[in-house]
């Protein structure tokens, strides 16, 4: 009986440790769904802003540059030989999105000054910004244009990797991201044309 007694108490234990295992596995799911359930609510309200925002840019009657677009970069052996930068007019990522300008120094910068063209992206202080999500994470495509007729073109992508925003208006202090030695001066005969240079800038979506 004793032994009978013990055997009965130990199955009730198991049950009872079963049950705990169920409760926890239920607990994580309910958790699970709270996690899902908060996801979803924060990326609906994020449509709503982003809906809200292109609406006031909209109504604003404002012109916003918005990618994808064509710049160019003339008199680039002015610029080369004054070693200064070049930057293209501001830009957003998108209506109500990130604002951006694109810099080239023809002379290089760094480690590429004297034989190479450096070629970078600057996260401006945008109209939007208190609307967006930080950090940011963003790819921009950036296609150099050698032979527009035959789709020739050299290719890269600037990343932004838990970037946050620019807090002044001091190009000094906007956040950066580019190659200091994108273009080998060697190279560069075949991608100018009229001694301008063209870039097509757009978004990157891997």
């Amino acid at each position: 009986q004793i032994k009978q007694q013990g055997d009965q108490i130990k199955q009730q234990e198991d049950q009872i440790k079963q049950q705990g295992e169920q409760i926890k596995q239920q607990g994580e799911q309910i958790k699970q769904q709270g996690e899902q359930f908060a996801q979803q609510a924060f990326n609906t309200n994020q449509q709503l802003i982003y809906k809200e925002v292109q609406i006031k840019a909209l109504a604003s009657g404002k012109k916003f540059t918005i990618l994808p677009k064509l710049f160019v970069m003339d008199r680039f052996s002015y610029h080369k030989s004054a070693k200064d930068s070049w930057f293209s007019p501001p830009f957003y990522s998108h209506l109500g999105g990130f604002k951006l300008c694109l810099r080239v120094d023809a002379n290089g910068k760094t480690t590429g000054i004297g034989t190479h063209m450096s070629m970078y992206v600057f996260l401006m202080r945008g109209e939007f910004d208190n609307y967006l999500v930080w950090p940011l994470n963003f790819d921009i495509r950036i296609l150099v244009v050698k032979d527009y007729t035959q789709r020739k073109f050299s290719q890269t992508i600037i990343s932004f990797r838990n970037t946050n925003r620019a807090l002044t208006n001091n190009t000094a202090q906007f956040p950066v991201s580019g190659y200091d030695k994108y273009l080998p001066h060697t190279e560069l005969n075949g991608y100018l044309h009229n001694d301008s240079l063209y870039f097509i800038v757009s978004n990157f979506r891997s």
